[in-house]
């Protein structure tokens, strides 16, 4: 076969090979067969959006998220005495704002106070709050009968009839406020009289106080608040 003949058949097989390819694309379109361009970035899908419960459950407890409350308060020395009970209402997680009244071992005591929480956790369960309450109480009082000195060199008691006291009072306390709306405060603190008067009860008595004061005008306190709060829950 001379060189003529093999390029002849070499053109020949290209254009029978060219020939079957173009069919089989006129036949791929006939059929319907279509290609689709590849995405050049990975698809992203959208997070499924967070249950009603499950973001129920993640909410942190604020003690302003049911500001209203009432409350019961014991103690010794507290601002409403002995016992009593009243209301309160938080302003702020920091700030609440109180009134209340009770009994102390003469009669009926008033008290208005403000709670500050400078320190406070939030948690799915509780909201715990540390400082001081600052309190202003009145009501009537009577001094503790305590030994002194008589005209003659013997012990006499000395005794205060009653009267209207007025104290202002600062503890330090922890307080605690429950998802579902229980309220626990616990403190300890200091009251000093406001209005002290030096006389005695007693005739002859030896009346000497200091600046004016009894032994009984700083009074060292002790309180409980148990409560309900209310609110959105």
């Amino acid at each position: 076969m001379t060189s003529a003949s093999m390029g002849k058949g070499f053109v020949l097989g290209l254009l029978t090979a060219g020939a079957l390819m173009a069919t089989a694309r006129v036949a791929a379109a006939e059929e319907g067969e279509a290609t689709y361009p590849v995405p050049s970035a990975p698809l992203h899908f959208a997070d499924a959006p967070a249950t009603p419960t499950a973001a129920k459950q993640s909410r942190q407890v604020r003690f302003d998220e049911r500001p209203f409350a009432i409350v019961s308060i014991l103690g010794f020395a507290s601002p409403v005495g002995l016992a009593g009970a009243g209301a309160q209402y938080s302003l702020a997680e920091a700030v609440t704002v109180g009134a209340a009244v009770g009994v102390n071992n003469v009669g009926p005591q008033f008290a208005g106070y403000v709670n500050l929480r400078p320190l406070h956790w939030s948690t799915s369960k509780v909201a715990i709050g540390v400082g001081p309450q600052i309190a202003y109480a009145a009501g009537p009082y009577v001094g503790f009968e305590v030994p002194i000195p008589g005209a003659h060199g013997e012990s006499s008691p000395s005794s205060y009839p009653p009267h209207d006291a007025q104290w202002i009072q600062l503890d330090l306390g922890v307080e605690v406020q429950s998802k579902s709306g229980f309220v626990f405060r616990f403190s300890h603190g200091a009251a000093r009289m406001l209005n002290p008067r030096g006389e005695c009860g007693t005739a002859g008595g030896f009346c000497d106080y200091a600046n004016g004061r009894s032994d009984d005008d700083l009074l060292f306190t002790t309180s409980l608040t148990l409560g309900y709060a209310f609110g959105a829950g």
